[in-house]
């Protein structure tokens, strides 16, 4: 036969179980915070949006070009840090990434611009 469940062994499950909820809400609203962190009002006349800000936010577009062993031309972005860029199209997904230019280009890029760029 089981043996009666105590006064006792039902306060502490309540307990634990009030304990896991807290804890829970504390990470959903942690989670709202970080999300809504990201997240940058603009202002359109009397409309105000919320737009997503990303962490992978387009560079400045410079007067220099980028040219592939097929022959396709394009421009050359450089970051805040002195990075430089290309903006290609994936063949398979369709999607635009970043395809990160050789040391010697951002160097010689940032020289003639007069950017300082880090880990030179």
């Amino acid at each position: 036969m089981l043996d009666p469940i105590t006064e006792q062994e039902i306060l502490a499950y309540n307990q634990t179980i009030n304990q896991m909820k807290k804890k829970l809400i504390l990470c959903i609203l942690l989670a709202l915070f970080c999300i809504t962190a990201n997240a940058e009002v603009k202002r359109e006349g009397d409309t105000f949006k919320v737009e997503q800000s990303s962490k992978t936010s387009k560079g400045e577009k410079t007067k220099y070009t980028w040219e592939d062993k097929n022959g396709n031309k394009y421009p050359i972005y450089i970051t805040k840090r002195g990075a430089c860029y290309v903006l290609r199209t994936s063949k398979k997904t369709g999607k635009e990434y970043k395809q990160y230019l050789p040391k010697e280009v951002k160097l010689q890029i940032a020289k003639e611009l007069g950017v300082l760029t880090t880990n030179e």
